[in-house]
């Protein structure tokens, strides 16, 4: 049985859901991130944000054979997605070769679209994948 490991509350909006292990979690990490982002007002950020939700929650689908716990968290102008699985080891970019590769190229993108990403072993097992995204461009921020 999985250990997932608790989200402590804060005064920062956040978003939690539990994902099966099928082909439709990428879809549905998406469209969870994708409704999050928007209730927010992070409108010009949902496709980066739907990227790399899509890409994390793969990762963990394809590495770990068991539920993903998928996070949205809004800290001050910022969005930070989180995906934990129970999977051992830290991912890694892999080197692409063969620019008609159909895979591998996942945690390239994510390092392309975050303004930060990173890894964090879970004490009893797992890990906790994340990327953050944001802030909005002045231009959209303001009301001017």
């Amino acid at each position: 049985m999985s250990h997932f490991p608790l989200h402590q509350p804060t005064d920062r909006p956040s978003f939690a859901a539990l994902l099966s292990d099928n082909s439709f979690a990428p879809r549905l990490a998406r469209t969870l991130t994708t409704l999050t982002a928007q209730a927010w007002g992070m409108q010009p950020l949902c496709d980066d944000l739907e990227l790399v939700a899509s890409e994390l929650v793969t990762n963990a689908a394809l590495r770990a054979p068991t539920i993903a716990l998928l996070l949205i968290l809004h800290p001050s102008g910022e969005i930070e997605i989180k995906v934990w699985d129970d999977a051992p080891g830290e991912p890694r970019e892999q080197q692409i070769d063969d620019s008609s590769a159909t895979s591998g190229r996942g945690l390239h993108i994510v390092r392309e679209l975050s303004t930060a990403w990173g890894c964090t072993t879970t004490p009893a097992r797992g890990k906790t994948v994340w990327a953050r995204l944001g802030p909005l461009p002045r231009d959209v921020t303001d009301d001017s």
